[in-house]
C-alpha cells in the first residue's frame, strides 16, 4: 500500500475528506515539507514513538565497520550512522 492508496482508505473508513486524510497522515508520517511529522519529530529528538497494538519507531546507532570499495576493491572504513528501526512484530508477519 503507497501513501495514496492509504490516504484514500484512510478517507473512506474515517469519512474525512481526501485533503484532511492526507494532512491527518502527513501530521503522523511527514518527513520533507515546510514541517516534520510527529514520528520523524521525535525520532530526530532522540525518542522512542511505542503505538499500542501497533509497533515501536526508534533510532539506534550503527558502529564504523570495515569495508571495500566496490569499483577498486580497496579496504575502506564505512562510517556508522543513525538508523531509524521498526522491530517486527511476530502478528504481523505473513
Amino acid at each position: 500500500m503507497n501513501k495514496g492508496e492509504l490516504t484514500r482508505s484512510f478517507s473512506r473508513r474515517t469519512g474525512m475528506s481526501l485533503r484532511q486524510s492526507k494532512r491527518a497522515i502527513d501530521s503522523l508520517f511527514a518527513v520533507e515539507g515546510r514541517q516534520m511529522g510527529l514520528i520523524p519529530t521525535s525520532l530526530a529528538q532522540g525518542k522512542a514513538v511505542r503505538l499500542a497494538g501497533f509497533g515501536t519507531f526508534e533510532t539506534r546507532r550503527r558502529a564504523a565497520r570495515p569495508g571495500r570499495n566496490p569499483r577498486t576493491g580497496e579496504p575502506a572504513e564505512n562510517a556508522g550512522a543513525l538508523d531509524e528501526t521498526r522491530p517486527r512484530r511476530r502478528d504481523f508477519q505473513l
